[in-house]
């Protein structure tokens, strides 16, 4: 069916349970694979939110710490891409390291 653009709509799946169990899955086997890019990512997200608190308490203005941490979870999806770059470079068999990995978050080339 063609929308007002006269572009052919994309078709929608449906997630299923099987779906979400097989993402699942492959997370847990790219963590056991290489398990130090997945704790590394969790430390500096779990540092980054200590250091926010941290911060607004020294400033003495604790009673922002709630709404910063609320918005704080919207890092999370760029702190993911390095956990999808681990996982796509696994999949194509590229090597892996921390120079590569942090440079392609940060969006340089990588040497």
């Amino acid at each position: 069916m063609a929308s007002i653009s006269g572009k052919v709509d994309p078709v929608v799946r449906r997630i299923t349970a099987g779906d979400i169990a097989e993402a699942l899955g492959k997370g847990l086997r790219d963590f056991q694979a290489l398990p130090l890019y997945g704790l590394a990512f969790g430390t500096l997200y779990t540092v980054g939110g200590i250091v926010i608190v941290l911060c607004m308490t020294a400033f003495g203005i604790v009673y922002l710490v709630y709404p910063l941490a609320a918005g704080f979870a919207l890092i999370g999806p760029f702190v993911a891409t390095g956990l999808y770059e681990v996982s796509r470079r696994r999949e194509t068999g590229e090597p892996i390291s921390y120079a590569a990995i942090f440079t392609s978050v940060a969006g340089q080339p990588c040497v």
